[in-house]
């Protein structure tokens, strides 16, 4: 463990904090309101400076939103000296844009990352969220499907008629027009904007928590290699959903590390997050190092109260959540907000 001097120059060791952040309910995402818990358990548990400090995410979310992650990023690194991940089965979305500001990152071996995209709210479906990268890829999607069935309906209509190349041409374009018609007119420009900008938001946040991270020289990132990286985050995989392994995270060239051999809290990881998905509970936590050696119970480390204050949310059931979705999610939104104007006011 990394030793520093305290003021009688005699080395101790730097203090260490595992951050839980398991979400397993459909409601449970990375938003304003769960980062304002975050911060208030941090500001419970931890009592060290920051240069004495490091944190360790136990990290397991489905994303949410990019502006939440990145203020997420910005307050844990305001707190301690070295910052890591540890991944025992999915970081998606936003979860992965977090993962890209660590220090290190270790995964489980069918631990997975996924594209850089970010969700947002369906503009027919109040409290529904859809992929971002969908919305703003839909109108190029069109675009090159009219090309190739133009090229294709082009050259079949000119074999079967021996028509002039002017007029099949003419003719394949009023049909594909007539097609693509009902299609187009269900594209809301302002939609798309919208989704390509949440995109370049994420973008933006990515390469400024690249920059933060405390890596040796020789694994520092240059501004080509992080715009590659992020490129193909973004445009290189074809759903919201796909898997990228620990293999191919390493081959992105991000700090990847063997969960299971070289991180030494793996066992107590694993044991906690089969607790949570079994018991089908989200649990939100911060748990201090050392009391990770005196208890024995895996329910101890979020029950007992003279470690920490923990936050274990029973999920509903899935007919329930949908129902709930838009009141809680709005409700939360407005705690949140009445608390940042009361805060304001008392300034």
């Amino acid at each position: 463990m990394p030793l520093h001097e305290n003021s009688h120059n005699s080395p101790e060791p730097l203090t260490k904090y595992h951050l839980v952040i398991f979400q397993h309910g459909r409601r449970d995402r990375i938003n304003r309101p769960f980062v304002a818990l975050v911060q208030t358990l941090l500001d419970e548990i931890i009592t060290t400076p920051p240069e004495f400090t490091e944190i360790d995410i136990w990290l397991e979310s489905p994303g949410g939103d990019s502006h939440a992650a990145y203020k997420l990023i910005l307050d844990l690194r305001s707190r301690c000296k070295k910052l890591c991940a540890v991944i025992p089965d999915y970081a998606k979305s936003a979860a992965t844009l977090v993962a890209l500001g660590m220090d290190c990152i270790y995964m489980s071996p069918a631990a997975e990352l996924g594209p850089l995209d970010v969700q947002m709210e369906h503009p027919d479906r109040e409290g529904v969220e859809i992929s971002a990268l969908d919305v703003a890829n839909s109108l190029e999607y069109l675009t090159d499907t009219a090309l190739d069935l133009t090229i294709t309906g082009g050259l079949k209509v000119l074999k079967y008629t021996q028509l002039p190349r002017h007029e099949v041409l003419h003719e394949i374009l009023q049909f594909m027009a007539r097609f693509l018609k009902p299609t187009i007119t269900k594209l809301d420009p302002h939609i798309i904007h919208r989704a390509n900008n949440e995109l370049k938001v994420a973008e933006q946040y990515a390469k400024r928590m690249l920059k933060m991270r405390k890596l040796p020289e020789n694994r520092q990132m240059d501004e080509e290699a992080s715009s590659n990286l992020l490129s193909k985050l973004i445009k290189d995989y074809p759903t919201h959903g796909f898997v990228i392994s620990r293999t191919e995270a390493k081959q992105l060239d991000l700090p990847i590390e063997d969960a299971e051999t070289n991180y030494n809290r793996w066992q107590r990881v694993k044991s906690l997050y089969e607790f949570s998905y079994q018991e089908g509970q989200t649990i939100v936590t911060v748990l201090l190092d050392s009391d990770l050696d005196i208890i024995t119970e895996v329910a101890d480390l979020i029950q007992s109260p003279e470690i920490n204050e923990t936050t274990v949310v029973e999920n509903e059931p899935t007919e329930n959540v949908e129902a709930k979705t838009v009141e809680e999610e709005q409700s939360e939104e407005r705690t949140y907000e009445t608390r940042q104007e009361g805060e304001a006011g008392t300034n």
